[in-house]
């Protein structure tokens, strides 16, 4: 038998986190069997893909599966699972999944599927048939060795969505879902990112970390910049005398948030043309590096492709001027 994902992942690590270079063995999908790096199919799915519909033949299956998983008929479920996994991936028919379950519950027995779904996490080496299990998990209790199954792969961009998922019900699973972020740096940080946004407390360390820390993810910055703005409260650091440090990392995020091509960013903003002079305005007060700089002139360009001739007059006044470090 194929060595587990989950020991793959658990071998491999690191000081708390996976090799720089880690990936697991390749999956394929679509013509030519395009190669896609952990996690990018799922994150593609879920930023950039319409919504999926599974054929009704394929949610019969899955039924089945969940059903003979519930009865305790743990092989003939992998054997179900694994023909589902042919072309059904858990990003895309997680909500008909779930929902079944929970239409069910009187059916089908937790037991059983917290025991199947435990199995399933920690021996299988079908990237969807783990993440079948974590969607069920996502529905139970889980207990401390699961639980530090799902702290090692969430380290995996590959399945980090899903684990966030399941942390988030946690006592304390908003440290758990900050830790992870800080671990991983492509797909599953853009996704923990999501997660972190709307649980409470956001303390210091998050706030200061998201301001920081947050965009940089070997994918694309902007994927974030927007949550990072909103949650770190940056508007309000802009406003009280930034430290040339803050308004360092507060222009990187602007920066991001000038890139609209595949997500809502600066365009969000009801005062973007005022929080762009604020920003230039304290720029103003600085020595500034050539990376501040290059965000100074996005932003001029930013202000002539919308007429916003004061933002373009003063990024041009501050690119002319010779305050650089």
């Amino acid at each position: 038998m194929s060595r587990s994902i989950y020991e793959t992942i658990k071998e491999a690590i690191t000081d708390g986190q996976l090799p720089e270079d880690f990936s697991l063995p390749k999956s394929t999908a679509g013509e030519g069997g395009v190669s896609f790096a952990d996690g990018a199919l799922d994150g593609i799915t879920l930023y950039h893909m319409p919504p999926f519909e599974m054929k009704e033949s394929d949610y019969q299956v899955m039924t089945e599966a969940l059903k003979a998983a519930a009865d305790h008929k743990f092989e003939l479920a992998d054997s179900l699972f694994a023909q589902f996994s042919k072309e059904n991936r858990a990003i895309a028919v997680c909500d008909d999944f779930q929902n079944y379950i929970l239409d069910n519950q009187g059916s089908l027995k937790p037991g059983n599927l917290y025991e199947y779904a435990v199995r399933l996490i920690r021996s299988s080496d079908n990237r969807e048939c783990v993440k079948y299990g974590l969607l069920i998990l996502e529905l139970l209790v889980a207990n401390d060795e699961a639980k530090d199954i799902i702290r090692t792969l969430a380290l995996s961009d590959e399945f980090t969505f899903f684990c966030v998922y399941i942390m988030k019900k946690w006592a304390g699973g908003n440290n758990d879902i900050f830790e992870t972020a800080k671990r991983v740096h492509g797909w599953g940080r853009i996704h923990a990112l999501e997660l972190l946004k709307p649980l409470m407390p956001r303390t210091d360390e998050i706030r200061k970390w998201m301001l920081k820390e947050g965009i940089n993810n070997n994918i694309a910055p902007f994927y974030s910049a927007l949550t990072c703005w909103e949650n770190a409260n940056i508007g309000s650091i802009l406003y009280v005398n930034p430290t040339y440090e803050d308004l360092h990392y507060i222009g990187k995020i602007l920066d991001a948030m000038l890139d609209e091509s595949a997500v809502p960013g600066i365009s969000t903003l009801d005062k973007r043309t005022e929080i762009l002079l604020r920003y230039l305005n304290e720029a103003q007060k600085h020595s500034l590096c050539a990376e501040d700089h290059q965000v100074i002139d996005h932003i001029r360009q930013y202000g002539e492709a919308v007429d916003a001739a004061e933002v373009s007059q003063l990024a041009k006044d501050i690119l002319h001027s010779d305050r650089t470090i």
